[in-house]
């Protein structure tokens, strides 16, 4: 059974899928059809929203993505603003990712930069990537890379960045698995001041960012994974252990590893936390 929803902007549901919330924080319609409990998206509302394009752009755009993605479309009902109805083609959430994730950015025309940023630091979209992983990831990693690449970051950075989710993942997966009533964010901030005698919130004041990580140095980032990596390790050797525990555990690598920070730090030139450059 198909439903055509004339998407309003009356209203917040936490429960809509992430097209609908994107649609919503950047204030463009969005048309979509239920189909057996499954969301198929106007491309043409999407790709609108997304590029800010005129009607000539428009079409262009929408004949490349059809050659690119033909087999993930789907013709179905489409109300124009002639009140007419059309058929047009409409998709599922990943190929709307991925048409995002191809797309040029062009000057002045912010939208398209933040509805990356949007999709790409989403809870929800980072999540989806256990349900479709092969997918999911792909997109992910295109839409950061591109990100990172117009912050100036290099290759190198960019490579231990996705090394140091990995290792992220696997950290919290083994506190989940062997600490009771597990605080993750204690445990971070725990990391943070060991290494760097800030916690998560300073160094975001201190960078304006909001993951620490996207600013340290290559350097900053390496020890933070090995930190984690090496808590993994002591960790899966370990019965089920308290928070004070893990904290112990945590505060014990950093320690060790505190040293070498200040000697990187002074090496470089620079708080490899922060990127910015040390006072002389």
């Amino acid at each position: 059974m198909s439903q055509l929803t004339l998407f309003s902007h009356d209203g917040e549901n936490n429960q809509d899928p992430l097209p609908i919330k994107a649609s919503k924080f950047f204030d463009f319609p969005l048309q979509y059809h239920i189909v057996d409990g499954v969301y198929w998206y106007a491309l043409q509302d999407w790709l609108a929203g997304a590029l800010q394009a005129t009607p000539n752009e428009l079409k262009k755009a929408m004949a490349d993505l059809r050659g690119n993605f033909q087999s993930n479309l789907s013709k179905m009902g489409y109300k124009a603003s002639d009140g007419k109805t059309y058929q047009r083609d409409f998709s599922q959430s990943w190929t709307l990712y991925r048409a995002v994730a191809s797309m040029r950015e062009f000057e002045g025309r912010t939208t398209l930069k933040a509805l990356k940023d949007f999709l790409a630091d989403s809870a929800e979209f980072a999540e989806a990537v256990q349900s479709n992983p092969d997918k999911a990831q792909d997109t992910i990693d295109t839409m950061r890379t591109k990100k990172y690449i117009e912050q100036g970051k290099d290759l190198v950075w960019i490579q231990e960045r996705k090394d140091a989710r990995v290792s992220r993942k696997q950290f919290t997966d083994m506190v989940k698995a062997h600490v009771l009533r597990p605080n993750y964010g204690k445990l971070t901030n725990a990391e943070y001041v060991g290494l760097f005698e800030r916690t998560a919130e300073q160094l975001n004041k201190a960078t304006g960012a909001s993951d620490p990580r996207d600013n340290m140095l290559v350097q900053g980032i390496a020890l933070v994974r090995i930190a984690e990596t090496t808590a993994t390790q002591m960790l899966g050797d370990m019965q089920s252990l308290d928070m004070n525990d893990a904290l112990r555990i945590m505060n014990e690598i950093c320690d060790m590893l505190r040293p070498t920070v200040l000697q990187l730090q002074s090496m470089v030139g620079r708080d490899i936390a922060t990127g910015k450059k040390l006072l002389t």
